[in-house]
């Protein structure tokens, strides 16, 4: 297994060269997201799959609650990240024009706590007690690439 770093909009791999390629929390920061998924899927091997998981918008509804137990440092990051961040309908529209039909996109609910947990460096934190705040929500999508390519060359 190796883990490398790359620019997603011009992948130095091979076609159908890569069995798995994996995006956390980055999808809202590509440039060209249409591009860089068809740049994903060029690399990926018949039967491989992508994995992408990032943030939905209706987190920012979160903040306020997160304030209250986040270093302020954090809390633009934070942000930044819920605003920019993209629906589940709206990936699927990326996806379309990109030509990947053969997809599930999913929503993915972290417990406060676990939500806590991904953001590095921030120590012991309190966890909020109020139940009725809105939590951070993410989604996850996996594309796989069926023998013989399922893709349609949009």
């Amino acid at each position: 297994m190796i883990f490398e770093l790359q620019d997603v909009h011009a992948l130095t791999y091979a076609n159908e060269s890569i069995d798995a390629l994996v995006s956390y929390s980055c999808l809202h920061h590509w440039v060209e997201p249409v591009k860089g998924l068809k740049e994903c899927y060029r690399v990926l091997k018949p039967g491989g799959k992508i994995i992408i998981i990032d943030t939905h918008p209706i987190s920012l509804l979160s903040l306020n609650s997160l304030k209250k137990q986040i270093d302020p440092k954090y809390i633009s990051i934070l942000e930044e990240a819920f605003l920019e961040s993209y629906t589940e309908k709206h990936v699927g529209e990326m996806l379309t024009r990109a030509g990947i039909s053969n997809y599930s996109i999913q929503p993915l609910e972290f417990s406060v706590e676990e939500f806590m947990e991904v953001i590095d460096e921030i120590g012991d934190i309190p966890t909020s007690t109020d139940t009725n705040a809105p939590k951070p929500q993410s989604w996850y999508l996996v594309i796989e690439k069926k023998n013989g390519g399922n893709h349609n060359g949009k």
